[in-house]
């Protein structure tokens, strides 16, 4: 399991890894598309941690991140990334079915994340919480992996 204590590391280096991957099919693969056609998944992404930014530092008694603040906005920067890169690929590539399949997994491995990361500094320990993030994370696996096996 994951812990914002410990193995964040190389936590975040298969993130980037699983990025690369993305844009790796994204423009190499399916007659993909350039990086000039997507740009915009990083603006997103820019505006996503800013919003989530500006949140911990003006609602410090609900978002309870502590000294973490830049830890868990650089693990948030790699989650947006992913999850934007993943509704890209459903955009651009999405007639091709194992690529909606890998960009749908992506996007829901984005929520899942962000549940989770909720259920730690938002409300800890709630258990529909950790449900749901449950469901997101296998369901998202689920559908990356079947996207590499059709």
């Amino acid at each position: 399991m994951f812990s914002f204590t410990h193995g964040l590391d190389f936590f975040l280096a298969g993130n980037i890894a699983f990025i690369a991957f993305e844009t790796t099919i994204l423009t190499n693969r399916f007659n993909g598309v350039t990086i000039k056609e997507f740009w915009w998944v990083y603006l997103v992404v820019v505006a996503m941690v800013a919003i989530l930014g500006t949140c911990f530092y003006k609602f410090p008694n609900f978002f309870k991140v502590g000294k973490k603040k830049p830890v868990v906005l650089f693990y948030a920067t790699s989650i947006f990334t992913h999850g934007i890169t993943g509704l890209a690929i459903m955009i651009y590539l999405g007639s091709y079915f194992p690529a909606l399949i890998l960009g749908l997994g992506s996007l829901l491995f984005m929520f899942s994340d962000i549940a989770i990361t909720f259920n730690k500094f938002v409300c800890p320990d709630n258990k529909w919480v950790l449900r749901l993030n449950s469901a997101l994370y296998f369901t998202g696996l689920y559908m990356i992996v079947l996207s590499m096996v059709l």
